[in-house]
């Protein structure tokens, strides 16, 4: 019953900060528009200032000429010059040029930022994690069924993926994008539990449910464009193997899943040109594989599975590194992200050192090293 009240206050919390962040969304909407009309009424108040009339050109009157006289055989005089005054210009005074004003930095909205978008990030942060330990404790209970439990969080990540997009679509954006990244994160933990936990679904169907989950993580922040929606599914994505995997598992599955993960980040980067995402996605990677090893000296095992492991991760970095320098060279996130991943590899290769039986192999240690 205990473990019944602290859901119920979590999720009666969870509702008290959207209300909340919905209420501040509101508040800033009202002081963006009322900002834009002062604005706007001072920019119409300098542009009527500048106003120059237009010149206004003078024409002098031409002097008539004279009728033409008959011609005869003997004339008196001849015809008078007609006499023609200079024409006199009024030339209107040049215009001063303004003084180039300095660009004004756009004020920091901290209301915003602060009241808004941090309650609604930590909101949907906090609903994920009242989720996976939910699902923790009615598997170690054995309230639900193992497949009501896999559909169960199916209906309530599809649940707030859609309310967060009713919600963003009009006009509240923050809690809206926040409802859509914790549902993405529902979603990876379930699909991962029912194949970590329960064997319900083959690793093939696992990894597909799981490209289908990452690439609708990603469409949703490119069409909300919503960096908060990446950041959490980055967040939680690499936060699911150490919260439901007891121990050193499959190999194979558990990186498969991470290099997903980065492709997803890149194909984002590459889109929307957020280029610190990329460092984010080779720090948890970086972590992911040094949870992965053991804590004692190195054994063959590890050895071979690592080798390929982190050689793969780093070559998957300096390709991203390469492509987003080529499409823009003043990029300077994509270098840090493959910097971390190659000196990671260089410490497992020297980790590789503290079992006797690789420190003897010099061709293994120093192949590795190389490449």
């Amino acid at each position: 019953m205990e473990a019944f009240f602290t859901c119920g206050f979590v999720g009666v919390l969870i509702f008290a900060i959207i209300a909340v962040a919905a209420l501040f969304t509101q508040r800033a909407r009202q002081r963006t528009l009322q900002s834009t009309v002062e604005k706007l009424a001072q920019r119409l108040a300098i542009l009527e200032a500048r106003g120059v009339p237009a010149a206004r050109s003078e024409l002098q009157p031409i002097a008539p000429q004279p009728a033409p006289q008959p011609v005869g055989r003997a004339a008196a005089t001849p015809p008078p010059l007609p006499v023609v005054s200079a024409p006199v210009t009024s030339a209107a005074p040049p215009l001063a040029k303004p003084a180039p004003s300095k660009p004004l930095l756009p004020a920091i909205d901290w209301e915003a930022l602060m009241g808004v978008k941090l309650l609604a990030w930590l909101g949907g942060f906090v609903l994920f994690l009242g989720v996976v330990f939910l699902v923790q404790y009615s598997f170690q209970n054995n309230l639900i069924t193992p497949v009501m439990r896999v559909v169960i969080g199916v209906v309530i990540g599809l649940g707030l993926i859609a309310a967060g997009w009713f919600t963003a679509v009009r006009n509240y954006r923050a809690p809206g994008q926040s409802l859509c990244a914790t549902g993405v994160l529902v979603l990876y933990a379930d699909i991962f539990a029912a194949h970590a936990f329960y064997d319900l679904l083959a690793l093939p169907l696992t990894f597909a449910l799981m490209s289908a989950i990452t690439l609708v993580a990603f469409l949703l922040a490119v069409i909300l464009d919503s960096q908060v929606v990446v950041v959490l599914g980055l967040l939680g994505g690499f936060l699911t193997p150490p919260l439901l995997m007891r121990g050193p598992d499959n190999a194979l599955f558990l990186f498969g899943y991470v290099a997903l993960l980065n492709f997803g980040v890149a194909a984002v980067v590459l889109r929307k040109t957020w280029d610190y995402l990329l460092l984010l996605a080779a720090i948890g990677s970086v972590l992911t594989e040094l949870n992965w090893l053991p804590l004692g000296s190195a054994h063959a095992g590890f050895a071979a599975n690592g080798f390929f492991i982190f050689l793969a991760l780093q070559v998957q970095f300096l390709a991203f590194a390469i492509l987003r320098q080529r499409q823009m060279p003043t990029e300077k996130w994509s270098t840090p992200a493959a910097l971390a991943t190659g000196f990671a590899s260089l410490g497992f290769g020297f980790w590789l050192l503290s079992d006797f039986a690789l420190a003897t192999r010099p061709g293994f240690f120093f192949g590795f090293i190389f490449l």
